[in-house]
């Protein structure tokens, strides 16, 4: 792992107390190219189960950035979705990552549509991976309410620390 430092600013979120952050976007924006980036250090590691995904962003319908199971994960569940999950797992309760999804589905390559970060790496290896159709439109960035934390508001909460969250619509940033 690598050598312990802080994030100053970061929010706690304890999935014990089901606490949230929540914003619907009014308008919407652009979904088919944006890209959401924050640094999460887990409380808890998690098995399968109930309680089996940590969920740090996601629209509040199907959709999410989360850690599931200990993968890191990354889909939008439209009818003809995508998904990502990784096959590199994430057990460190004490380090600190920086999470990198980007999403451009104009990009004519399939591969390179949705793409994760994770400490400035880019993950190439996934237990699951399905590519959106070129210029397809998700859910991600409509005018629903999205949610920090938490998957629908309703469950999978995120037990840790989350800093420096940041969504760009309308625009691809690599790690």
């Amino acid at each position: 792992g690598a050598a312990a430092y802080t994030i100053d600013q970061s929010c706690r979120f304890d999935d014990g107390d089901s606490a949230y952050l929540s914003k619907t976007f009014a308008s919407g924006g652009n979904r088919q190219t944006w890209t959401f980036s924050c640094w999460v250090k887990r409380a808890n590691l998690l098995s399968s189960g109930v309680d089996s995904y940590d969920a740090l962003f996601a629209p509040s319908t199907d959709g999410a950035f989360t850690f599931a199971y200990n993968d890191f994960s990354f889909y939008d569940g439209i009818t003809n979705g995508w998904s990502l999950t990784t096959d590199r797992k994430f057990r460190d309760s004490a380090a600190w990552y920086h999470i990198v999804g980007v999403v451009d589905t104009t990009n004519a390559t399939a591969g390179d549509r949705i793409r994760i970060w994770v400490n400035g790496e880019r993950q190439t290896s996934f237990s699951a991976e399905v590519y959106p159709s070129e210029d397809l439109e998700g859910k991600w960035n409509n005018n629903i309410a999205h949610n920090v934390g938490t998957h629908s508001g309703s469950g999978y909460w995120l037990d840790g620390y989350m800093a420096e969250a940041h969504f760009l619509d309308g625009t691809v940033a690599e790690a």
